[in-house]
C-alpha cells in the first residue's frame, strides 16, 4: 500500500464519519471504525486509517461549528470548568474520535482472524 492510497482511504473514512456524525450522531464513529476493521489487510493499518479519518472528520466538524457560532467562547468556558485551556478541550474531543474509531477497528480486525 502506498502513502497516497493510505491518505485516500483516510479521506474516505473522514467523509463517511462526517456524514454519519451529522446524520446519526457521535456513535457512528465506532461503527465506521468497525467497518474499517472488517476490510482486508493489516489490522494495525486499518486501525490507523480509521483513527486518522475519524480525527480529520471531527476536526473538520469542529472547524465548521466554530464558523457557525461562538464555539471558542463555549470551549473556553467548558474548558475552564474542566481545568483545561480551550485548545486542550478541542484536542481531547478529536482524540476521543481517534481512539474510538481506532479501537473499534482493532477489535473487529482481531475478531476477524
Amino acid at each position: 500500500m502506498t502513502v497516497r492510497t493510505w491518505w485516500v482511504r483516510c479521506a474516505i473514512v473522514a467523509v463517511t464519519a462526517v456524514l454519519g456524525t451529522v446524520v446519526l450522531g457521535w456513535w457512528t464513529i465506532p461503527i465506521v471504525g468497525a467497518v474499517c476493521g472488517v476490510l482486508p489487510g493489516s489490522s494495525a493499518w486499518r486501525s490507523l486509517e480509521a483513527g486518522a479519518g475519524a480525527g480529520l472528520a471531527w476536526a473538520a466538524l469542529l472547524t465548521w461549528t466554530a464558523f457557525q457560532g461562538p464555539a471558542g467562547e463555549l470551549s473556553a468556558k467548558v474548558g475552564a470548568v474542566l481545568g483545561l485551556p480551550a485548545p486542550g478541550l478541542l484536542g481531547i474531543t478529536v482524540l476521543f474520535a481517534v481512539l474510538l474509531a481506532g479501537s473499534a477497528a482493532m477489535l473487529v480486525g482481531g475478531l476477524r482472524r
